[in-house]
């Protein structure tokens, strides 16, 4: 029964993934533009802000890459039989 639902389940993780990743993107965003009205500086070039990122970049595109392909092959291995 949970394996037919998690089958039909439009929310895969790989749209999981991606909200979680413009979330973040998004919260960054906003603290930036917050950081620049309320005391005038550029926080979006600060070496911090880029080393934040990075490592979640790089993880949840991976992540998301490896989802999508189990997902592919899933799909091409029931069509052949």
């Amino acid at each position: 029964m949970l394996n037919k639902l998690r089958k039909n389940l439009w929310f895969s993780n790989l749209v999981l993934f991606s909200l979680l990743y413009l979330l973040f993107i998004s919260r960054d965003i906003i603290f930036s533009l917050f950081i620049y009205f309320k005391f005038n500086e550029v926080y979006w070039n600060s070496d911090a802000f880029k080393e934040a990122l990075t490592p979640i970049l790089a993880m949840y595109l991976s992540l998301g890459f490896l989802d999508f392909a189990i997902k592919f092959h899933r799909r091409t291995k029931d069509k052949k039989y």
